[in-house]
């Protein structure tokens, strides 16, 4: 299912509006499942400063990522500092509407995740509820034309990433 400008513009005019963010839970909790698309394809097409203005009105603070962990992008990135810290916040936005307010990614989470973006292979090896399928979502909510390969010794565990890509209109192959 392909988004259209049209999907973008049918959005309630109340999401994005400064100082609104109980209308934001309040419209996204409301929204049909098929008007997810539509709302992921706005939050990616926001500006940079946009994204930083909305995450930090509508994610509670403590939620995001931490101090700590913003300012050493800057600190490790050798392109455009602010590259780094838009898309992580971007990704914090997807995955917090998408999840209708329940998850914010992890800081660890968000690592993984830059790796991959600036095309660094990586090896996620950490225990059992970690959110190692939360690594592979926040890259396809980032770039759902992107083709990312995930090898999972576990039939069970591949079925519920299907499950994840599905609930998130992602499109996938078995």
């Amino acid at each position: 299912m392909e988004n259209t400008l049209d999907d973008v513009q049918q959005l309630p005019p109340v999401i994005f509006s400064p100082g609104k963010s109980f209308r934001y839970w309040s419209a996204i909790r409301k929204m049909h499942q098929t008007s997810m698309p539509g709302m992921l394809c706005a939050i990616r097409t926001l500006s940079d400063e946009d994204i930083f203005h909305f995450t930090h009105l509508i994610i509670p603070e403590e939620r995001l990522p931490s101090i700590q962990f913003m300012e050493s992008l800057s600190k490790t990135s050798k392109n455009d500092s602010d590259s780094e810290s838009v898309t992580v916040l971007r990704a914090c936005l997807l995955v917090y509407t998408v999840t209708r307010g329940h998850i914010v990614p992890r800081d660890l989470q968000l690592e993984a995740a830059l790796a991959s973006i600036s095309g660094r292979d990586s090896v996620v090896i950490v225990g059992i509820g970690w959110g190692k399928t939360l690594c592979m979502v926040i890259l396809l909510l980032l770039r759902p034309n992107a083709i990312s390969v995930t090898i999972s010794p576990l039939k069970r565990l591949q079925i519920m990433q299907v499950c994840a890509g599905n609930c998130c209109q992602l499109s996938h192959t078995s």
